[in-house]
């Protein structure tokens, strides 16, 4: 009988832009703000409708499918009001999907439809993977009858055998962590420690390289590091990783997916004891890569949500990924909080979470990645806050004055008189917040010259933000200029 791989997946869109992607709990949604089949309007006497086509694409081009992908209507989510959403299911593996998403208003007394908006969402299934256990139960539980006899007829004979094999059996069972937990294993503190303080020079040395720019400089001391623990799985997969990040700052998602991908590949190989920790840290660095991509919003929720899994598997956990964690998932909350008040306070509590968790490390161990964490998690909340992420945000939306002064506490919290002395990059997110900060109180000049710092900045270093700051500049010189 043919295998069937099941993939899957949801999808999300709003009725003010038709589709945005948002992601609940560990499926693929698709979401309609307001768009309710038959919404009915008594005015108008009008309604909506959704219709879905499904595409696959294929060496002859895109072909319409009807069959192979199942869905069904969800009436609401559990955090946003007004929610119309869709379970997809995807029957084929490996294989790229065109969902096509459209809006029609067909008004009751002349009975006619007018399309409204559509849009088209890209979705690429993958091979389902059975984990090592669950594919060696399945062939343990097709072993001929006779065999099952010889061991049951023999178990001193068998014990004899297993036990001077206690690692390899562990080692299988601990790469397992895909649907199962991790076995307890005993272990001291001293491998662990040996591993954090080098990890941890490791992070010093590439991490502000990174932050500055210097990318040269990062590449000469990564590729330095590889030769250097070429026998060391461990640390070779945390150099991959940071490589990986630095693709991802300077804009280069595709190669920054292929980096973290690349080491993820390789932890099977690594010590059992760390394979929680690395993949944890794998996947919230790949979902700092998807958030930057609204098409890939869902994926990002993926990756935050197994990243908490494999943590709390975790023998140890560093403070810095401690920290890490509620920052990449208040920064993918950030991408589609603007005015739900539900997501934007369940964003600011993953930011404070950052925040509290960095403060607390850098009391015990004034470590300046901890400090820099800290101050790129205030930042990010006072750009939630003043809400100038969007162009309906910075054109529409207004918010009230107890939030616009919240805002400038985390921006006056950062010690402002040495900031020439910060990470380029967080030079450059500090002017981008402060340009949100002064257009808010009116003070478009001022605005208007933080904007372009951060712009100058972004260019000139090749940080991802310089579009973000470029859109800013802009609309705060046509208000100028007006």
């Amino acid at each position: 009988m043919p295998k069937t791989f099941q993939t899957s997946t949801k999808i999300i869109s709003s009725f003010l832009k038709f589709v945005r992607i948002f992601t609940q709990r560990e499926q693929l949604k698709t979401a309609f703000l307001k768009a309710h089949l038959f919404v009915k309007s008594k005015k108008m006497r009008d309604f909506y409708d959704v219709k879905i086509s499904v595409s696959q694409c294929g060496k002859n081009g895109k072909t319409e499918i009807r069959d192979g992908v199942l869905f069904k209507r969800e009436s609401s989510l559990d955090c946003l009001r007004g929610i119309v959403g869709y379970w997809f299911r995807f029957q084929t593996a490996k294989t790229r999907y065109i969902v096509k998403f459209s809006l029609w208003k067909t008004q009751i007394a002349s009975q006619t439809s007018e399309l409204l908006d559509e849009t088209r969402i890209a979705v690429e299934t993958s091979e389902r993977k059975i984990p090592p256990r669950k594919l060696a139960n399945r062939k343990q539980s097709h072993l001929p009858k006779q065999h099952s006899g010889e061991i049951a007829s023999l178990p001193g004979r068998i014990q004899r055998k297993q036990s001077p094999r206690p690692v390899p059996t562990l080692c299988e069972q601990s790469h397992a962590t895909d649907e199962t937990s991790l076995p307890a294993e005993e272990t001291t503190s001293c491998p662990l420690q040996g591993f954090h303080e080098r990890c941890l020079h490791i992070r010093k040395i590439l991490l502000p390289l990174r932050d500055d720019g210097e990318w040269d400089e990062f590449d000469r001391q990564a590729e330095h590091f590889l030769k250097e623990h070429a026998g060391d799985t461990d640390l070779h997969i945390v150099v991959v990783l940071e490589q990986g990040m630095a693709s991802c700052y300077r804009n280069e998602l595709r190669s920054a997916e292929q980096f973290i991908k690349k080491a993820m590949g390789m932890i099977p190989q690594a010590s059992s004891t760390l394979v929680p920790l690395l993949k944890g840290r794998a996947s919230y660095y790949l979902a700092g890569i998807y958030r930057r991509d609204e098409l890939t919003l869902g994926r990002a929720q993926r990756c935050i949500d197994s990243a908490k899994k494999h943590l709390t598997n975790a023998a140890f956990i560093p403070d810095l990924d401690q920290a890490f964690l509620p920052y990449e998932e208040g920064c993918l909350l950030l991408e589609y909080a603007h005015n739900k008040p539900c997501v934007e306070e369940e964003a600011k509590r993953s930011f404070d979470r950052c925040i509290e968790l960095c403060s607390r490390a850098s009391n015990k161990d004034t470590n300046s990645l901890i400090v820099k964490k800290r101050d790129l998690a205030l930042m990010k909340k006072a750009m939630l806050l003043l809400d100038c992420c969007t162009k309906s945000g910075r054109e529409v939306r207004t918010i009230n004055e107890d939030t616009l002064v919240e805002a400038k506490q985390c921006l006056d919290t950062i010690e402002i008189n040495i900031l020439e002395e910060r990470p380029r990059f967080a030079q450059a997110q500090y002017h981008l917040v402060r340009s949100d900060q002064y257009f808010r109180e009116g003070r478009l000049v001022d605005a208007e010259a933080h904007a372009r710092i951060a712009l100058d900045l972004s260019h000139k270093y090749r940080f991802y933000i310089e579009q973000t700051a470029e859109a800013r500049l802009e609309y705060f010189n046509k208000l100028l200029n007006s």
